[in-house]
């Protein structure tokens, strides 16, 4: 049929075919129609596709084909053991003569599987095309797979139905066979062989919503009710708040002083950094990678906005993701993401879609918030519900959240290729990449290899990078450093080549290194001393259980001399998120400092909370991770007590003439040993240090050094051997399992890349892969139970385990998670049935019930594990 046809259907046998069943009372007796489905599912990828760029490879079929091309995702219901599934659809079939005989034509039921398996013989599609279509649930289907897949013995009318569908679906649309491709390219192009997945899949989650595509009330088949699907995708679009791409920058010609000046409300003269950054992207071809390399409060998140600003009007990008290593640095950066929003979003007529992507989401006040005012008139940024689910969190056009939540987009888990599909052609932006191991150090360079060819610009942001880090990450983009620049840094890669630009950082007062012993009572002591004459102090600790021993020996000490604050990640989500927003009312930028306080925190005070301290005491840690403690020392410029007026950082475990014990002190279970001991000789000799001009440097000595110095201790010669050992036998641990799980860009064909195990994402059970390697953990809801139900506060009123919760009271237990890692605790947990109240509840089917008496504690063996009001929770052994 040519395009524009009104004739109707020709092919009247095909509606025999259900695509969704329905109870009698929706008045759609005979369910949903597969070809009506079909169409639906073809309508939304149409309009989909006047805002989404398909790679260059697919854009040659045209917008109505590759529309045409999903639609065809659920072909395979027309099969005998799918249709056989709803008793009232099989009646109907067989009373047109169609039949279900044998009984073996009855066990190919998988209908994602058909797809694969009969559209190359029916349709004449590619292989590569077939498996594309029917992975719609998740995988892309294996050629193994699909080989019996196909119905066994069936009756003719079956394959003669299933060509007139096909025919009518076409001619619904105004085209016919010969206008669609083999796809046969597909099998070699990944990069367009995901996106169109990712399309498929999110064009089927909208096409099967009744609430837009009604069973009943709807045009007759054929071109009519194509012109209708198409007006309904575009109003379910527009309701589920996927507006099209706006350009936040109006003009292109706007100076760097203005755009700073609308993105914080201030008159700021650009920053060293900011203006270099504009600099290297004048007159670039393509999207690049921009790597950012600068100590602390030099502005580089600003600088990443406004280079989005450029990127997104150069190159029509959609959006933008920022990816951070916590949730604690995700919820701050969201702060600031919305702001940047609001400042440009309302010289638009259009309402911005922003979403915050972690597991701890919907914990987050501002977030829900901006729920309430999503379709609101005059409100120019909201975060539309539909948007909030996990696998749909990406799609938004703007998002921040944890790196993991990208990272999935690379690894073989179900419907990765919808969260590559959603970061496509978008600026990304990952914060404190240094922070990462080789594991998901390596994962990152996989996520910028497929970023690349899927259009996107790629901002990475670091206080400052190992030598080889950095060559890996731009290995991943296809380019290498022939000459290094000096630090502070920004590298501009694109076209093949590297742009760079040194730039002066702000000059900051030396910081005078003090040596302590790693015992806590030194540590308290000095604590103790520092606030005597005032001041508010930083003691960062490598472990809980650290924090937690000091907390009490300073909170037994101090008295009312000094108020003491304890931060770290063994409170339940909702404690722990009020006590960081207390951490930000005392030590923020710009709030009422206590005359006298001490935080005592883990490393969750180390990264992107914007925090300052008049004095800090760090545990001994990787020599990058000790300077950016030190960031958050005299971070603002502000009147300090006369006992700080100069910035001191004192390095538990630094005294002495031998590194600390390690075992001891437990801090090789939290960084690997060699690291450790290489900072450890870096850090004591010297007394004083720079920022920035020491920090390149001690980084590069500790992580490009070789294991031992001329004329060191003898122990400490054996030490850092055998650590060495140890340090290069796990590093390529790591890379190994990093390359055993990581989707190869460079697979030679589309089946080899799919031919590795098939995963799951944490906390969906089956074959889990993970984002980050370390102990194995698991998200509890600390409850307490009596004869009257469980409560997640002693306070709160009882509720029944074996009877699902409302919503409210499910959002209230679930605000009351946090993650245990013991092993035995562990063991025992998942050992255990979950309730109906957990099962059955979408809010708290992935968390386990941890049981606790009148006394707020339970016993493992002989580990006792109490939730403390003051301590969080708190792991204990009894002695045997």
């Amino acid at each position: 049929m040519a395009n524009g046809t009104t004739s109707p259907l020709q092919e009247p046998e095909c509606l025999f075919f259900w695509g969704k069943s329905a109870p009698e009372e929706s008045g759609a007796v005979h369910g949903h129609s597969l070809l009506s489905h079909l169409l639906d599912v073809a309508a939304v990828a149409r309009v989909l596709l006047e805002r989404f760029v398909p790679p260059s490879a697919l854009q040659e079929f045209g917008a109505e084909v590759l529309a045409a091309l999903v639609g065809l995702h659920d072909y395979g219901k027309a099969i005998p053991g799918f249709q056989a599934k709803w008793p009232q659809g099989r009646a109907r079939l067989e009373s047109a003569g169609f039949s279900f005989r044998p009984p073996q034509v009855l066990k190919q039921d998988r209908h994602d599987l058909a797809t694969a398996a009969l559209l190359p013989r029916e349709a004449h599609l590619a292989e590569a095309l077939a498996c594309i279509l029917g992975g719609h649930h998740g995988y892309l289907v294996r050629l193994g797979e699909r080989k019996h897949a196909a119905p066994n013995r069936e009756s003719p009318e079956w394959r003669a139905a299933r060509c007139a569908l096909l025919r009518d679906y076409l001619a619904a649309q105004g085209l016919d066979a010969s206008a669609v491709p083999d796809g046969e390219f597909l099998e070699t192009r990944l990069d367009a062989a995901l996106w169109l997945a990712g399309l498929v899949s999110v064009a089927d989650w909208i096409g099967s919503n009744d609430a837009f595509f009604p069973y009943a009330g709807r045009p007759p088949l054929g071109p009519a009710y194509w012109q209708d699907a198409q007006e309904r995708a575009a109003r379910a679009l527009q309701e589920l708040g996927w507006r099209e791409t706006v350009s936040l920058l109006r003009d292109e010609h706007a100076g760097t002083a203005a755009l700073l000046s609308r993105m914080t409300g201030k008159a700021l003269a650009p920053r060293p950094l900011q203006s270099a950054v504009e600099e290297l992207l004048r007159g670039i071809a393509e999207p690049p990678l921009v790597l950012i390399e600068a100590p602390m409060g030099e502005g580089k998140t600003e600088a990443a906005f406004l280079a989005f600003l450029r990127l997104q009007r150069r190159f029509g990008l959609r959006g933008f993701y920022v990816g951070l290593p916590t949730q604690a640095t995700g919820n701050a950066m969201f702060e600031r993401a919305v702001r940047f929003l609001q400042a440009f979003a309302d010289q638009h007529d259009v309402q911005l879609d922003i979403q915050l992507a972690h597991a701890g989401a919907e914990l987050v006040e501002s977030y829900q918030a901006l729920r309430g005012v999503y379709g609101e008139p005059g409100e120019h940024v909201a975060a539309a519900s539909w948007f909030a689910k996990p696998k749909r969190a990406l799609l938004s056009p703007f998002g921040v959240g944890t790196v993991d939540q990208a990272l999935y987009a690379v690894l073989h888990v179900k419907h990765h290729f919808v969260r590559l599909w959603g970061l496509a052609r978008r600026v990304v932006i990952l914060d404190e990449v240094h922070a990462y191991d080789v594991y998901t150090g390596g994962l990152i360079a996989h996520l910028l290899r497929w970023l690349k060819r899927m259009g996107c610009a790629v901002i990475l942001l670091s206080a400052t990078l190992p030598r080889a880090k950095r060559q890996e990450l731009l290995a991943a983009w296809g380019v290498a450093e022939n000459e290094e620049s000096a630090y502070p840094r920004v590298l501009l890669a694109q076209g093949g080549r590297i742009a760079s630009r040194t730039i002066i950082a702000r000059e900051q007062a030396p910081i005078a290194l003090c040596a302590l012993s790693e015992l806590l009572e030194s540590i308290a002591e000095t604590a103790r001393n520092l606030t005597a004459e005032g001041g508010c102090i930083a003691v960062i600790v490598n472990t809980v259980d650290r924090a937690q021993t000091l907390y009490s020996m300073l909170e037994d000490t101090v008295g009312d001399a000094a108020e003491v604050l304890l931060y770290h990640a063994r409170f339940p989500a909702d404690e722990r998120q009020a006590i960081e927003q207390k951490v930000l009312a005392h030590f923020g930028k710009e709030c009422e400092r206590p005359e006298r306080a001490i935080l005592i925190a883990t490393q969750v005070a180390e990264q992107s909370l914007d925090v300052d301290f008049d004095a800090m005491i760090t545990d001994l840690a990787p020599v990058d991770l000790v300077l950016q403690r030190a960031g958050r020392l005299h971070r603002h410029p502000r009147q300090r007590p006369e006992a700080h007026r100069e910035p001191v950082l004192y390095v538990a475990g630094l005294a002495g003439e031998s590194p600390p014990d390690l075992t001891a002190t437990r801090w090789k279970y939290v960084y690997q040993p060699y690291i450790l001991l290489r900072s450890w000789r870096q850090l004591r000799e010297r007394p004083i240090v720079r920022l920035p001009d020491d920090i390149d440097s001690l980084v590069q000595a500790v992580y490009d050094a070789a294991p031992a110095d001329e004329g060191a201790e003898v122990a400490t010669v054996q030490d850092q051997d055998a650590a060495y050992g140890q340090y290069l036998a796990e590093m390529q641990e790591m890379r190994q399992r990093m390359h055993n799980v990581a989707l190869d860009t460079d697979a030679p064909d589309l089946f080899a890349f799919i031919d590795i195990p098939q995963a799951r994402e944490a906390g969906e059970g089956g074959l889990e892969v993970v984002t980050r390697l370390g102990e194995e953990s698991l998200a509890v809801v600390p409850l307490w139970v009596s004869e009257a139900g469980w409560r997640e506060r002693p306070d709160a009123p009882p509720f029944d385990p074996q009877r699902p919760l409302e919503r409210d009271r499910a959002r209230a237990v679930y605000a009351r998670q946090l993650r245990v890692s013991r092993k035995a605790l562990i063991e025992v947990l998942k050992a255990q049935a979950r309730p109906p109240a957990f099962a059955e509840s979408p809010y708290l089917r992935d968390l386990y019930p941890l049981i606790l008496d009148d006394e707020s504690k339970t016993m493992v063996g002989n580990l006792q594990v109490r939730l403390d009001p003051c301590l969080g929770l708190v792991y204990e052994k009894e002695e045997t």
